[in-house]
């Protein structure tokens, strides 16, 4: 197998290699004899030692950017292979020195017990983080709600499995505004080694119409598209491009229903408000909203529905007796969100 490596990336099993030998030659001058299956306790810690470095080669990946790579992937990779060897070694000394079977549990046990405190921990610091959306929604009459992971699901044929359960809404509010009801939640994505927060507000439309995607064409400009990588990237983008009213495009299976959404009040206000990127599932007009490392203050939250549900209101005159249809979705958390100013 040949080794690859981007910028300092060719670092990573230096550092690897180097905590070990660095934590190895302290437990060996502390106890001054050898790991053997008769030094299970000195192992042990030498193990544990290696482990506890990984967050320092981490630290140094991420300080380095993601243009570092060693085989393909970020450098703060690395401290993860790091202490999963080191709890692979622990697990092999335990067995040895007591039974397979305990070792094999202990090989098990302990990345699933870190990545439960670890989830436990970050989910802790995100809703912190949206802690000030109760106080909105009980000022405003809506309902607020911590988490709740099967809300995606009504997507689920938009987007497809993988995003929809990769999502986890948090910090959900749902209500209704000047008419409209609405469902605002911030979901955790994962971009690379990056993890971060967006927005996901949907306007509950009183029809459905057929679907339709809000697309920017600037080729008569620039040569310079949205990029071929996942959603994360083309959102990004999308929020970073700066179109001009001309430049908007309906992607929908109904050319009529496209043109005839797209009058220029639509165009101004997706403009205006920084909407680029909208859609109409069903009865649902949705936009995912800037990327960011923390969550939005409550503030900023009700400017972005206010911003949506601006949008909707806009639409054409007659444009749901023409290309509407009953909706086939309830609205979510209907029967407790009451209305508000």
């Amino acid at each position: 197998m040949r080794l690859r490596w981007t910028g300092l990336g060719c670092l990573t099993p230096v550092l690897v290699l180097a905590s070990f030998v660095v934590v190895g030659v302290a437990v060996d001058a502390s106890f001054g004899r050898g790991f053997d299956a008769r030094a299970t306790l000195p192992a042990l810690i030498l193990c544990a030692g290696w482990a506890a470095l990984s967050p320092v080669h981490w630290w140094i990946g991420r300080a380095l950017g993601d243009q570092h790579t060693f085989m393909d992937l970020p450098m703060e990779r690395g401290a993860v292979l790091q202490a999963a060897l080191a709890v692979m070694l622990a697990s092999i000394m335990v067995g040895r020195a007591t039974s397979a079977w305990l070792g094999w549990g202990m090989l098990v046990a302990v990345p699933v017990i870190v990545m439960v405190v670890a989830g436990r921990r970050r989910w802790r610091e995100r809703l912190r983080g949206v802690a000030d959306r109760a106080e909105l929604a009980r000022a405003r009459g809506w309902r607020y709600r911590k988490r709740d992971s099967a809300l995606p699901l009504r997507w689920k044929s938009l987007y497809g499995r993988k995003v929809t359960l990769s999502m986890g809404p948090f910090g959900i509010i749902s209500g209704e505004l000047r008419g409209l009801p609405f469902t605002i939640f911030d979901t955790e994505l994962e971009s690379g080694s990056v993890r971060a927060v967006t927005m996901f507000c949907a306007v509950h439309l009183p029809v459905s119409y057929p679907h339709c995607t809000l697309t920017v064409d600037r080729t008569r400009r620039e040569t310079t598209g949205p990029p071929q990588g996942d959603m994360w990237q083309q959102l990004a983008w999308l929020n970073q491009t700066r179109p001009q009213p001309g430049d908007l495009r309906a992607e929908t299976e109904v050319p009529a229903f496209g043109q005839a959404l797209l009058s220029p009040a639509v165009r101004d206000v997706t403009l205006r408000r920084g909407l680029l990127g909208w859609q109409i599932d069903g009865r649902d007009l949705i936009h995912w909203g800037g990327v960011r490392d923390s969550s939005h203050p409550a503030d900023e939250v009700l400017g972005y529905v206010e911003a949506m549900v601006e949008l909707a209101n806009t639409f054409p005159a007659g444009l749901a007796e023409r290309y509407g249809s009953p909706p086939t979705q309830d609205i979510p958390f209907a029967t407790s969100a009451r209305p508000s100013r």
